[in-house]
């Protein structure tokens, strides 16, 4: 089964984490502060900034963690333009396709219940349902780095209720997660009477945005592994020798 506690501590056991923490948060705390201070076209390049990267080390993260490498976030820069140019052709055309589905089945489709809410519901279920297929189709590809594998409905669809229930869990256990990174430097700040606009407050935000993104990958490399079919046969062709999964992931949680 999934665990955050395993993700919240690879995060930190991460090859060379201190760096990647602190250089991965210094955009997203240029961002910040430039949503305070109300300039509003540098928080945009930054936001296009954030987006790109984030993408990027998401996907390259799903890809270590299911191969059981010690590194997660990745500081390869080719690794990372190559991994984003595979994500955009694997997710955009499909979030395209099945984002304009809804939109189209939400203004033909009218619920026949004469009350306020029906309708709602009903956009409701289907965006959750279209997010579900989109979100499956991009772990599908993810775990495999095979674009193929975006396209591949069959398993898309019996995996996709699976993946959803998985989320829904992971974004409750997140939010703790950021109970217990918040909780006591809030408290710390608060007890001294220090702004929470104090930039080193600012940057530890900063920096906890980059421990969620490793999380979040991890914590998807494991959904990716139990709810979407497929074994480790599937990842043979990736590796230049043979690699024993339960051994990599046992020295990685020790820090070797």
């Amino acid at each position: 089964m999934a665990s955050i506690v395993d993700s919240l501590n690879e995060a930190f056991l991460d090859s060379f984490a201190p760096l990647k923490l602190v250089g991965f948060a210094i955009p997203v705390y240029f961002a910040i502060t430039s949503f305070m201070d109300g300039n509003l076209p540098v928080l945009y390049i930054w936001d296009t900034i954030i987006a790109i990267l984030f993408l990027a080390l998401l996907t390259q993260g799903i890809y270590n963690v299911r191969r059981s490498k010690r590194e997660i976030l990745s500081l390869n820069p080719w690794a990372l333009v190559k991994d984003l140019a595979k994500t955009v052709v694997a997710v955009v055309p499909n979030a395209i396709i099945w984002i304009g589905a809804g939109f189209l089945l939400v203004k033909n489709v009218t619920i026949p219940i004469d009350v306020d809410w029906a309708q709602k519901v009903f956009v409701w279920i289907v965006f959750i349902i279209v997010y579900a297929i989109v979100m499956t189709s991009y772990l599908s590809f993810a775990k495999t780095m095979k674009v193929v594998q975006a396209y591949n409905y069959k398993v898309i669809f019996d995996s996709c209720v699976d993946v959803l229930i998985a989320l829904f869990f992971f974004k409750l256990q997140l939010a703790l997660v950021q109970i217990v990174l918040f909780g006591p430097v809030a408290y710390l700040y608060s007890f001294f009477k220090v702004p929470f606009t104090h930039w080193a407050f600012l940057f530890y935000a900063s920096i906890v945005a980059v421990v969620d993104l490793s999380i979040t990958a991890n914590y998807l490399a494991q959904i990716a592994y139990e709810c979407i079919p497929g074994n480790n046969e599937e990842y043979d062709n990736n590796y230049d020798a043979p690699i024993d999964l339960i051994d990599e992931t046992a020295e990685r949680l020790n820090g070797q």
